[in-house]
């Protein structure tokens, strides 16, 4: 009975033994900064029918991860992740300042950009050694996500006048499910026969796009048009994470 024992054991230490070298599934999570580019960067805070500037300030990007090795190189993965965007309040308010005098006081209000994503993809593993803890990983991830347009609202007065102050706002605006894509560059940094610490510089883009009405010839109300408003969030996220191979 004990040289039964002694056998289930060991073979039970032998299976997770392989298991532990030869791990084809992982997961790790990461967070950092995300930063605008291009439209999605750009400030106006029109309200012309045709503006697409996003207003975008560098917020923060965070992710789950998912992996799959196929072979030695060659993976997939999933992913599921999302980005917080703050607008350009400060530009907003200077720019409302610059048309009135030093004492002219102005209170900016405005929501953020959120956007949410599910992405499938597959990546490249390319170990810098055989006995090197480092290792590139390249990734392209294809999917959908959601955003919606943010408001904004702002308020200006003088405080000499005793006339209420002078307010606008913008609401915000629903947007449809929209393809994305991610190209990234990571690396991973191992930590033990489970652990591993990860490095990420991704570039992600989208282009929702907004359906509207508008009046041409304002103020004449006679012609209303259908008309379309194709936003970017192109950004550039850099992350840092940890993750577990099982």
């Amino acid at each position: 009975m004990k040289k039964i024992a002694i056998i289930v054991f060991l073979c039970i230490g032998y299976i997770s033994q392989a298991q532990e070298s030869d791990s084809k599934f992982s997961a790790q999570v990461g967070f950092g900064l995300s930063i605008p580019l291009g439209r999605f960067a750009h400030t106006s805070f029109s309200f012309s029918p045709h503006d697409t500037s996003g207003n975008a300030v560098t917020g923060f990007s965070g992710d789950v991860l998912l992996k799959y090795q196929l072979n030695k190189s060659l993976g997939i993965s999933f992913l599921i992740g999302g980005s917080i965007n703050g607008q350009d309040k400060e530009y907003l308010k200077n720019d409302i300042k610059k048309n009135g005098t030093d004492d002219l006081i102005v209170n900016v209000k405005a929501d953020s950009w959120k956007s949410y994503r599910i992405m499938p993809g597959v990546y490249y593993s390319i170990p810098f050694s055989s006995s090197t803890r480092f290792e590139l990983r390249p990734m392209i991830s294809l999917g959908i996500c959601k955003t919606d347009l943010p408001g904004f609202s702002y308020a200006y007065y003088y405080p000499d006048l005793s006339s209420p102050p002078n307010s606008v706002s913008k609401g915000k605006d629903k947007l449809p499910v929209t393809f994305c894509y991610r190209v990234s560059l990571g690396l991973d940094y191992t930590l033990g026969k489970k652990l591993f610490l990860s490095f990420d510089a991704n570039y992600f883009g989208a282009s929702p796009t907004l359906k509207y009405n508008y009046y041409p010839d304002w103020p004449q109300v006679t012609n209303l048009s259908a008309a379309e408003k194709h936003y970017s969030l192109a950004s550039l996220n850099l992350l840092i994470g940890a993750g577990i191979k099982f």
